[in-house]
C-alpha cells in the first residue's frame, strides 16, 4: 500500500487501538465532476426485494457508513444509517420495519453490536435479521456471535460475501 500511495503522491494514515481494530486514510485529490465514474447499468444494479428492502446499518465509523449506505442503495435497497442505535433515526427506521440490520461489533462508549442487536430488537415486537461486522477475528466476538445465532463478516467486508449473505437472508 505504501508503494501505491507513494507512487500516486498520495498520504496515507493509520490509526489503531488494541482491541479496536485499525483505521487506514489515503489522502487524494478529488477529481473534476466530468471525470467520475460513469453510472452503473441497471442490470449491474441489482434489485430490490419484493417484501421492502429497509437496511438499518449501525456503525461508530462515518466512512464505513457512506460505504455501507453507497454499496446497499447501488443493490437497490433503502438504508437508514447510524452512529448510535440511540440514534433517532434508527427508532425511526424500526418503525417502517426493517427486513435487516447490520451492526459493527466495537461501537462507541464500550457497546458491543451484539448488545446494539438485542436493544434495537427490543424495540420492536419482529425478530429482525442481523448481521455482525468486525475487524475483531477474536474467538471471544465469534463466540457471542454464534451464541445468538448472528452470522459475522470481517473487516473489510467483501462485497461479493455480504451479497451472497443477503440473498441467504432473502434480502436481495
Amino acid at each position: 500500500m505504501r508503494r501505491v500511495t507513494a507512487v500516486l503522491g498520495h498520504a496515507i494514515e493509520l490509526e489503531t487501538a488494541p482491541g479496536q481494530g485499525a483505521c487506514f486514510t489515503i489522502r487524494a485529490p478529488r477529481c473534476a465532476p466530468e471525470a467520475r465514474a460513469p453510472e452503473l447499468p441497471a442490470s449491474a444494479q441489482g434489485t430490490r426485494a419484493e417484501e421492502g428492502g429497509l437496511v438499518l446499518v449501525v456503525d461508530n465509523d462515518p466512512a464505513i457508513l457512506r460505504g455501507m449506505e453507497a454499496l446497499l442503495e447501488n443493490w437497490g435497497l433503502d438504508v437508514v444509517a447510524v452512529p448510535d442505535p440511540g440514534d433517532p433515526a434508527a427508532a425511526a427506521a424500526l418503525e417502517q420495519g426493517p427486513v435487516l440490520m447490520i451492526v459493527d461489533f466495537h461501537l462507541d462508549e464500550g457497546r458491543t453490536g451484539d448488545e446494539a442487536v438485542a436493544l434495537l430488537r427490543g424495540q420492536t415486537e419482529r425478530e429482525i435479521p442481523a448481521i455482525l461486522i468486525t475487524a475483531d477475528r477474536g474467538d471471544e466476538v465469534a463466540e457471542l456471535a454464534a451464541g445468538q445465532g448472528l452470522p459475522v463478516l470481517n473487516k473489510p467486508v467483501k462485497p461479493a460475501r455480504l451479497r451472497a449473505l443477503l440473498r441467504q437472508l432473502d434480502v436481495l
